[in-house]
Parts: C-alpha cells; sequence; structure tokens
C-alpha cells in the first residue's frame, strides 16, 4: 500500500522567498498581540483613528526605506484583522488618489 503522505524535498533555484520579500509584522492597535501601554491615551478604540494611526505608520515605513516602494504590498491578517485588513487597504487606495501616496 502507498503511504497516503507523499513529501518531495527540493531546492528552489530562485532561492528563499525571503530573498525576494519582506515581512512586517504590525499589533495594531495598541493593547493587541504583542503590543501594550501603560498610558490609558494610547489605547485607540475608534477605525478612523487606528486607520490613520496605520497610515502614518506606512508613510514613515516607506520613508525610511524608499526602496520599499517600488514593491508590490500585500496586507493580511487573522481573527479580527479581517475587520482592520479591508480598512486599512481602503485607507491607502483613498490616499493615493488623493495625491498623498503611501
Amino acid at each position: 500500500m502507498d503511504d497516503p503522505f507523499k513529501f518531495a524535498i527540493e531546492e528552489n533555484p530562485e532561492g528563499s522567498w525571503a530573498d525576494i520579500a519582506h515581512m512586517i509584522y504590525l499589533d495594531q492597535p495598541v493593547n493587541t498581540g504583542f503590543s501594550y501601554s501603560d498610558q490609558q491615551n494610547e489605547y485607540l478604540d475608534h477605525m478612523d483613528d487606528i486607520t490613520a494611526e496605520f497610515l502614518i505608520f506606512m508613510k514613515n515605513l516607506y520613508t525610511l526605506y524608499p526602496d520599499l516602494q517600488a514593491r508590490d504590498l500585500y496586507l493580511t491578517g487573522e481573527a479580527y484583522a479581517g475587520k482592520f485588513v479591508p480598512v486599512f487597504a481602503n485607507a491607502i487606495l483613498e490616499a493615493n488618489e488623493a495625491g498623498s501616496a503611501i
């Protein structure tokens, strides 16, 4: 009888995905995942405020690493990020259309 699972390990001639991509994990907003603050005023609970902070992060990221601007951007998430990711993606599109490119 054949094994129900078979694995083949082959070296990718293109190299690792890490050679062609970057991954950034972002805990957003404060007090999710591993992010926290002792300052109550840093806790955001309105989607508009959270999105504005995300856009500031993206602008700062591209200011520090301008070479990333030429690369494709993929936003993903899990669990409640299903609420955040579409809003963040839309905010990026709207900012780009308004001329304040992210």
